[in-house]
């Protein structure tokens, strides 16, 4: 793939992510706060935003796996059925950034500095 079909493609997903998240917000957010579904999640199971999300995320990881498997095993799906996988599971990744920036979910691995060639340990993290 060349430079600029990745780019080409990066950037219809990241479309496709946006209006998807437009869309869903509707649906989600009472207006005040975008991630007030997964605070309500966590209220129910006496777990955190974050726990909440993660249970969530998992099933759009199972299903992105299961796809992946069964394209080995030579099953075949539409451009359309990828693109709904691949646009839920890198929303989950933007919803998770939003819960980590919350107030009061501060993670703090969220708070390293990344730096290329550093030597960070998972000790240095935690």
């Amino acid at each position: 793939m060349t430079p600029e079909k990745f780019k080409e493609t990066v950037n219809e997903m990241f479309t496709q992510c946006c209006d998807l998240l437009s869309l869903k917000e509707k649906d989600y957010s009472d207006g005040k706060d975008r991630l007030i579904q997964f605070k309500k999640a966590a209220s129910l199971k006496g777990e955190t935003p974050l726990d909440s999300l993660a249970g969530m995320m998992a099933k759009h990881t199972t299903k992105l796996y299961t796809m992946l498997e069964d394209s080995r095993n030579g099953e075949t799906f539409s451009e359309k059925q990828w693109e709904e996988v691949l646009n839920d599971h890198t929303n989950y990744l933007f919803l998770l950034k939003a819960v980590l920036m919350d107030e009061g979910n501060n993670a703090q691995f969220y708070k390293c500095t990344f730096e290329p060639n550093s030597n960070i340990s998972i000790d240095s993290i935690i």
